[in-house]
């Protein structure tokens, strides 16, 4: 299965979608199938399908999605299947359950109904939109953890927020050097009140530090939306700390950002702060 072909790792995968492409076409096998999740995949993908003889099953041409008030339907010829939202929140995860759909159905597995809709309903994924309840000084506040690390994954954040409940959003951002942290802040910078820009380097050696990080998001934000802070610990502290009843914290930009935000949440100092439960 292929997902979507994005903008990441380019200094191994190459500079854009097409080269992008062509190396995630590396896992076809010839004559068997390959579920594309892209409605509209690079060309290179489709190339390399038809140049080895693979089975490719597109989204849009060989199954469909239509979405309804209450349930969502996977179609292709001669079957409809009736389904509830996914339980994961980002809007592409309706695209990935489709997909899955069809991988499953590709590989002519006796899967029923019911355990699909179990699944789809049910999946949870820790530092996929992950949401935690704090208590803060007036009330309770949200924490959102998010692995999310390129553009990509940023406007998905971003489309979430906008679907959600509308409330003052504050974020901690922690990134690696060789992102692209313009294009990551840019699809949130009109949902975030206030950043908090903490460092990685303790923890990656390519982690940025606060101060560079700030650099680069110069073009994006401006120096009294952000604060520089050492670590994620002490963002997500000093975060906290400014958060009041029914707002909510973001924090994200790294597996390695969710990571150290998941210890300091459990960390025994910060429960008795912000009784985190």
């Amino acid at each position: 299965m292929i997902t979507s072909v994005d903008l990441d790792h380019q200094a191994l995968l190459g500079a854009d979608r097409e080269c992008i492409g062509h190396e995630k076409a590396g896992i076809m096998r010839a004559g068997r199938p390959v579920v594309l999740a892209e409605a509209d995949p690079p060309a290179s993908v489709l190339r390399h399908a038809y140049a080895i003889g693979a089975f490719a099953i597109r989204a849009g041409c060989d199954y469909r999605i239509e979405r309804g008030a209450e349930h969502w339907h996977w179609l292709e010829l001669n079957e409809t299947l009736a389904l509830p939202y996914p339980a994961m929140l980002a809007p592409a995860q309706i695209d990935n359950a489709a997909a899955a759909i069809a991988a499953l159905r590709a590989l002519e597995l006796p899967v029923p109904i019911e355990a699909i809709v179990q699944g789809v309903a049910g999946m949870q994924l820790p530092g996929r939109l992950q949401r935690t309840v704090i208590a803060v000084k007036d009330g309770e506040a949200e924490v959102v953890l998010d692995v999310g690390h390129n553009p990509q994954a940023a406007a998905q954040i971003a489309q979430w927020l906008q679907r959600a409940p509308r409330r003052r959003t504050l974020a901690v951002f922690a990134a690696l050097a060789d992102k692209d942290i313009a294009g990551i802040v840019a699809p949130l910078k009109g949902e975030v009140a206030h950043w908090w820009l903490a460092g990685l380097r303790d923890h990656s050696e390519r982690g940025l530090d606060a101060a560079v990080l700030a650099t680069r998001v110069t073009s994006e934000l401006t120096p009294s939306a952000v604060t520089q802070v050492n670590d994620v610990a002490q963002a997500l502290r000093l975060a906290c700390s400014a958060l009041h009843h029914g707002e909510r914290l973001l924090v994200f930009g790294s597996f390695f950002t969710v990571a150290a935000a998941m210890r300091a949440l459990h960390h025994a100092d910060l429960i008795s702060a912000i009784s985190q439960r």
